[in-house]
């Protein structure tokens, strides 16, 4: 009697892979089937931003360090306000403080040599019209480190929720056409989820979201240390479907 052995398939962006169903012990349904990845994304031009800093001072004294972080603390403050932010959108986080010691040999402690007290602020920007201003204060700022950027748009659920339905629609489409290349025919849908928590079969089971600034087009206001907002950036989903095999 000849044995028979369930095949299915799982389907990437550019790969197949073809693997026996004991090699996922009984993570896996007892029918054929295949997953396919659809994707989705669009160019948006971004209306708000987040700047994320830490003010940082190193000093021989820890008092010395720890007045300097509160005073460029409050002047960050104050030029934020300069620039329209809300009070409300400026968050800050606890201290953070540390000791330096001079280096020795072996494994004894050197002699206290200074203290670095660090504090971590976030600016969320409703407008970015005077982004490339606002930075040009910060980045000139002493004892402004770590500042880092990312652009949003307020209208990301709305364009988030078209593109789930256009992954969707894509990864129907390549699971049509994978099916029709093996010579069998699409069924139901055994799958879908925005949600990871599946067996180990399905680790890359999910929607994934990703936004990225395109920088082959950037603003021509860019404040003195060339500091671009971006004119778009690229919002992308990516969805992982499991449908039966007839």
């Amino acid at each position: 009697m000849k044995k028979i052995v369930k095949v299915f398939l799982l389907i990437g962006s550019a790969s197949v892979a073809a693997l026996s169903l004991p090699s996922f012990a009984n993570t896996a349904p007892d029918f054929p089937f295949i997953v396919v990845n659809g994707q989705a994304s669009v160019a948006v031009t971004p209306d708000k931003a987040k700047i994320s800093l830490n003010i940082l001072s190193v000093d021989r004294q820890s008092k010395q360090a720890l007045e300097t972080v509160a005073l460029r603390g409050r002047e960050m403050v104050k030029l934020a306000l300069k620039f329209g932010i809300d009070q409300t959108k400026i968050k800050s986080f606890s201290l953070s403080k540390r000791i330096i010691r001079d280096k020795t040999r072996g494994y004894q402690q050197g002699e206290i040599s200074g203290y670095e007290v660090s504090q971590r602020f976030v600016l969320e920007l409703s407008d970015i019209i005077n982004y490339s201003e606002l930075m040009d204060g910060l980045v000139a700022m002493n004892n402004v480190n770590n500042v880092q950027i990312s652009f949003d748009v307020s209208t990301r659920a709305k364009i988030t929720s078209n593109l789930v339905k256009q992954a969707g629609e894509d990864a129907k489409t390549k699971a049509q056409d994978l099916a029709a290349g093996l010579g069998a025919k699409l069924g139901r849908v055994f799958a879908a989820s925005t949600d990871a928590n599946f067996s180990s079969y399905m680790a890359t089971f999910g929607l994934n979201e990703q936004s990225m600034p395109r920088m082959e087009a950037m603003s021509f206001k860019a404040g003195q240390y060339n500091l671009f907002v971006p004119e778009t950036i690229d919002i992308s989903q990516s969805i992982n479907v499991v449908y039966r095999l007839k």
